[in-house]
């Protein structure tokens, strides 16, 4: 099973079935087998709600559930085990059934070459029959490529005769691109930076695995989220305290590890974490108002004596 096969025998379907098909069913289908490429192509694997809709953009949980249902009803995905709710996550397995290669699609595409064939080969029998060569006077003979060259040094030498042994060329617009040295763009981002950012995405990435029992799928969205959640850190420690990489690297550790609330665990995503980090925040200052051990909440007072420096 690869990733070509699966999508020559969707497009199969598709083309078969226009009337059934919507953009929804080709999002889902398609990121479904990207998910199971990433996981080392699993026989099974879990599919989270929230997950695939964030990355196919479909905001409602009935449209990706009837969505998803018609792709399990088209028999190109199996389900395992059917989520709950829509902060479960559904064990599904990608189907690999053969089809007949004479599909309807084939022959359309092997019809459609025939065609382009043909009227290539019409429209290059007409462009050759309409060609007027021109005829040198003297021998009476049609004139070539090298006596075209040929005339053109010589008209060429005798405008220059100085210059008429050395050869000289001359650089046009095209071998000055062709030669130019591309140039590297510099990155605004302090090398520093770049590594906090790193080292806070492989944390968050760590901990998902270990808490959630499978990987998490990083979005361009997380990558902005993540920016967003280190300088809301930065902002609530005191002012005219400059906190160091570490610091950061440890307050969000701690953040992260502090999150006991049942929805955000369910949804838990770094853009989960940026919007929610009021809460967070609030959860750290006021533990007695979480659902905390005792050994968290020390932890928890620590870390925000550290903040305000006064440890």
């Amino acid at each position: 099973m690869n990733s070509y096969e699966l999508s020559r025998n969707w497009f199969d379907f598709c083309f078969e079935n226009p009337e059934k098909i919507k953009p929804n069913h080709i999002a889902v289908y398609f990121f479904a087998i990207e998910h199971c490429n990433r996981l080392g192509w699993k026989p099974k694997f879990g599919f989270p709600t929230s997950m695939a809709m964030e990355a196919t953009g479909i905001k409602s949980y009935n449209t990706f559930s009837a969505t998803l249902n018609d792709i399990v009803s088209w028999g190109f995905i199996k389900i395992i085990e059917k989520s709950k709710n829509q902060y479960s996550s559904n064990i599904i397995a990608l189907s690999n059934f053969n089809k007949a290669l004479d599909k309807a699609l084939d022959k359309a595409f092997i019809k459609h070459n025939t065609k382009q064939s043909e009227s290539t080969i019409q429209s290059t029998s007409e462009s050759i029959s309409s060609i007027d060569k021109q005829y040198n006077q003297k021998t009476n003979e049609p004139i070539n490529q090298e006596q075209v060259i040929v005339e053109t040094e010589k008209v060429s030498t005798e405008l220059n005769p100085v210059n008429a042994d050395t050869p000289t060329i001359k650089k046009t617009a095209s071998t000055e691109i062709v030669n130019a040295k591309p140039k590297k763009e510099k990155s605004d981002v302090p090398e520093n930076v770049r590594l906090l950012r790193a080292d806070i995405r492989n944390f968050f990435l760590e901990y998902y695995e270990k808490k959630i029992n499978m990987k998490y799928y990083w979005t361009p969205k997380d990558a902005v989220a993540l920016i967003e959640v280190v300088k809301k850190i930065e902002f609530q420690y005191p002012t005219g305290h400059n906190p160091t990489d570490q610091e950061i690297l440890n307050s969000f550790k701690h953040c992260v590890t502090a999150i006991n609330d049942r929805w955000i665990l369910a949804n838990l995503s770094m853009t989960i974490i940026n919007s929610k980090s009021n809460e967070i925040f609030n959860q750290i200052k006021n533990p007695n108002h979480g659902k905390l051990d005792h050994k968290q909440r020390a932890e928890l007072a620590f870390i925000e004596l550290k903040a305000k420096g006064l440890y």
